[in-house]
């Protein structure tokens, strides 16, 4: 769930048909997904190809990338979340940060699986097999991606309104662990995605979150857009977390995203 052109990181709406209403050029044989995409303006991709998914800014940071067309039983969840996506944010913002989804499976970044990713305005989200019964599962799961990668885009095209030292500034600089990278992504580990009263008491959410201010922040994205009332809660209890969610609430703010 990490990505980016910076740092050597990797990286988890209505209509802009009025705006777009022949701009969309999506490369997806799946019709759900392909009319959602002439729907949006925002280019939906579900036929894997290795070298119009992955730039070279991308294949850089991984060394190398590689993927599948996305399995699925059913791609009504996959269009469920990225529409719920979308609504969450003002046209002017998708238009001025967001270009592509590029859905796929068993996607990797080098060595590391991958369940989402980014680069540049294009947002890449790992999908997977699963019946009926799961579908609300997959559902939280991919909005979550979506919602995460975001994240990273915008901190990226709007760093000057939130800086990694911002970030910081509220768990300490020394909190944060780059190896926590590879650790979380070479391994599965239940820890790496579960909070904890001591995380809590230092404003992070997820071990994940500690790895860099910017996955700190993509956690706290998935929180404030999908686990609101939950986050709301630990708000009450932690002071950190308190302090965290207004940032980056003021942030989303700012651009015109209001939480």
């Amino acid at each position: 769930m990490v990505s980016g052109s910076s740092g050597g990181n990797l990286k988890y709406l209505l209509a802009l048909l009025l705006l777009l209403p022949s701009a969309v050029f999506a490369s997806c044989k799946d019709a759900q997904l392909n009319k959602l995409s002439k729907e949006t303006g925002i280019k939906i991709h579900c036929d894997f190809n290795h070298k119009t998914y992955f730039p070279k800014s991308l294949l850089h940071n991984c060394g190398d990338a590689s993927g599948i067309d996305p399995e699925y039983d059913s791609s009504l969840p996959v269009s469920d979340s990225i529409r719920q996506f979308l609504n969450n944010y003002p046209k002017q913002v998708l238009s001025n940060h967001l270009e592509n989804i590029f859905i796929l499976s068993k996607f990797k970044c080098g060595n590391y699986r991958m369940g989402g990713s980014y680069d540049r305005k294009s947002i890449y989200v790992s999908v997977y097999l699963g019946d009926m019964n799961e579908q609300e599962y997959y559902r939280s799961w991919y909005l979550k991606i979506l919602h995460h990668e975001f994240s990273s885009i915008l901190q990226e095209q709007n760093y000057s309104l939130l800086t990694n030292d911002l970030i910081q500034s509220v768990s300490g600089k020394d909190a944060y662990d780059p190896k926590i990278l590879e650790y979380c992504l070479l391994q599965i580990r239940g820890e790496c995605i579960s909070g904890s009263r001591t995380l809590y008491e230092k404003g992070f959410l997820h071990y994940y979150g500690k790895q860099s201010p910017e996955n700190d922040f993509n956690i706290y994205a998935e929180y404030l857009f999908v686990e609101y009332e939950r986050l709301m809660g630990l708000a009450d209890r932690y002071p950190l977390i308190d302090k965290k969610v207004k940032l980056f609430k003021k942030f989303y703010n700012d651009i015109g995203v209001h939480i």
